[in-house]
């Protein structure tokens, strides 16, 4: 028996692409590895993103869990998107990731505790816990989406308040995951501000 996560979310920005599309070419046969990776680089820029929604399917058997990832996949690729200049628009991430438990907890539209707790339990993926991570990123080709048409394309991705929102980091010593403002490791204890 299988459990589909499925989180979405858009926020502007180059860089983030860069090396999410990166880690996920570098890592795709490691699920796990991917999950942490693409956790910590999204709860780093959580402060930027602006629309998020996640759910959790199963338990299902594993074929059904492939297709619905399978599925998933092939509606983003297909959606009729309005591409921008990267510099003015935003991109959408799609991050589908099958286990044997639900790999993290849903998150209502708009909840940023939610969002933020999600990544987190990304950046925080055990070894052998996933048996695939998929990282859907569109446009496509380095493009990104205009955000006047993000409701239109994508009415399931509700607006999060900008804020107070605090993104995420590693410790330096245990490399355990944390909020960004933390001045010492709540996993070890070590300090890590400067």
């Amino acid at each position: 028996m299988a459990h589909l996560g499925i989180l979405q979310l858009a926020a502007p920005g180059r860089p983030l692409r860069d090396k999410i599309e990166q880690r996920a070419r570098s890592l795709a046969g490691d699920p796990a590895r991917l999950a942490r990776e693409v956790g910590l680089a999204l709860g780093r820029a959580r402060a930027t993103v602006t629309n998020a929604v996640g759910l959790v399917d199963g338990p299902l058997d594993d074929r059904t869990a492939a297709e619905r990832r399978d599925q998933c996949v092939s509606l983003e690729a297909g959606r009729a998107l309005t591409p921008v200049a990267h510099d003015d628009g935003v991109v959408v991430y799609t991050v589908l990731a099958t286990g044997p438990r639900p790999p993290f907890a849903a998150v209502s539209p708009g909840d940023v505790q939610a969002l933020e707790r999600t990544l987190q339990a990304l950046a925080a993926t055990a070894d052998g816990t996933l048996s695939a991570f998929v990282v859907h990123v569109a446009p496509a080709d380095g493009e990104a989406l205009d955000p006047s048409t993000l409701a239109a394309t994508h009415p399931h991705l509700a607006a999060i308040a900008p804020g107070k929102a605090s993104g995420w980091t590693r410790c330096r010593f245990c490399d355990a995951p944390m909020e960004a403002y933390r001045t010492s490791c709540p996993a070890c204890g070590g300090a890590v501000a400067s």
